[in-house]
């Protein structure tokens, strides 16, 4: 209880956790005779690290139609698409060379803020969550925007996402592409650090047992409250960063929700 007084009480609630793991073993086999324990790429489980790794190509640009006129793009690259690291120097992109741990899907610690001021009749709750740290692509606004046959299984909002064209070389996002093999070989995905301040909710309520003191009614109340009513988050491109699996995987975002309860017994 931050301040208690006789019409008026403020009290205060705070939480944090944070998560640190390493995985040790896994299998237990060393198939490529190395001398260490080999890791299980195909489920992004790599000795030493942390469970949630990113382990993919890393995006270095945007590959323009200058390099396709000048022939410096490289081969099975076209114009709008992603640049990716050339790991190896080979001169080609591979996924068993070219592919690294770009960082972790968890967040680095979360932490919440719950606040109540309570005056004579009425009583304001003010709740704060927050996730900060961890990157992420499969939220809302980062595998978006590939559109072509590998992806129409996923709902898309195309009007908001900033496409390549020629006339707008500096987009953020590839072009518009059709169905081919060759395109999902090389596609290179952007990770966006996801971390937020959300306002969760806010309730209004106001008791109203001395209004109504007649039929055998007590303990009234009526109470006004918004669930996900604003959030922050300084990194993120899309939609709500709290939603599991966002858009991308058939689902929706997190849906701001009014709600007007009346309480009341007998």
């Amino acid at each position: 209880m931050n301040i208690e007084k006789e019409n008026f009480a403020w009290e205060s609630a705070f939480a944090f956790s944070l998560n640190r793991n390493k995985i040790i073993t896994i299998l237990g086999k060393d198939n490529n005779n190395d001398g260490a324990e080999d890791d299980v790429i195909a489920s992004s489980l790599f000795i030493g690290k942390s469970l949630g790794s990113i382990y993919d190509y890393q995006v270095t640009g945007m590959w323009q139609q200058s390099d396709a006129d000048n022939k410096t793009i490289m081969k099975g690259m076209s114009p709008g698409t992603y640049q990716l690291l050339d790991a190896d120097g080979d001169g080609k992109i591979t996924s068993e060379k070219d592919r690294m741990i770009l960082g972790n899907g968890n967040p680095n610690f979360r932490w919440s803020l719950t606040n109540t001021f309570r005056y004579k009749g009425f009583s304001l709750m003010c709740y704060i969550n927050s996730v900060w740290g961890g990157n992420n692509w499969y939220l809302s606004g980062n595998n978006t925007p590939y559109r072509d046959g590998y992806v129409n299984s996923e709902t898309h909002n195309h009007p908001v996402y900033d496409y390549w064209t020629p006339a707008n070389p500096g987009a953020p996002f590839p072009r518009i592409n059709y169905n081919t093999p060759a395109a999902a070989q090389y596609r290179g995905t952007k990770y966006f650090d996801r971390s937020f301040i959300k306002l969760q909710k806010l309730a209004l309520t106001y008791d109203m047992s001395k209004l109504i003191q007649r039929g055998g009614i007590h303990n009234a109340a009526l109470s006004i409250s918004v669930d996900n009513v604003a959030f922050y988050a300084p990194h993120w491109i899309g939609m709500d960063p709290e939603t599991n699996h966002g858009i991308t995987s058939a689902s929706i975002p997190s849906l701001r929700t009014f709600m007007c309860v009346l309480n009341f017994n007998f």
